[in-house]
């Protein structure tokens, strides 16, 4: 069980505000979960608070350290991806 589950883990976001991000995304998905705001509510902030953590840390090398990162994720995950571009 746990071994097959490999295939489909991603790994945590090891990267400058790679904590604040998650962190934030935590805060908005809770108070969503609570009936605090509506779920596309709870997105729309975490996409805008996770936009400012992009400008503090340089869009520019967020992307880059996005790159390095995402060649760890499964095979799964990309075959995802490339089914949704």
């Amino acid at each position: 069980m746990l071994l097959a589950s490999l295939g489909v883990c991603i790994p945590e976001i090891i990267m400058n505000g790679g904590i604040e991000y998650m962190s934030l995304l935590d805060i908005e998905v809770q108070s969503a979960l609570r009936d605090l705001k509506t779920a596309q509510k709870a997105l729309d902030n975490a996409a805008k608070v996770w936009e400012g953590v992009t400008e503090l840390y340089g869009r520019d090398d967020q992307i880059e350290q996005w790159r390095q990162l995402k060649q760890y994720f499964p095979q799964s995950v990309h075959d995802a991806v490339a089914r949704k571009t």
